[in-house]
């Protein structure tokens, strides 16, 4: 069992950093995408909490 959580937990942290290269190669093209990131992340954040923008 300790294997297969071992596993997964490699899984998730090589696919989280590659996700994170993804974005930063695609905001060196257009530094806008920044914005739309910002504003994502805000949304999320405020529908957690159970707010409306």
């Amino acid at each position: 069992m300790k294997a297969v959580q071992r596993a997964l937990r490699g899984h998730l942290l090589v696919d989280k950093r590659l996700h994170s290269q993804l974005i930063d190669e695609m905001i060196k093209e257009d530094p806008d995408i920044q914005i739309l990131l910002d504003h994502a992340v805000e949304m999320y954040t405020f529908l957690l909490r159970g707010e409306t923008m």
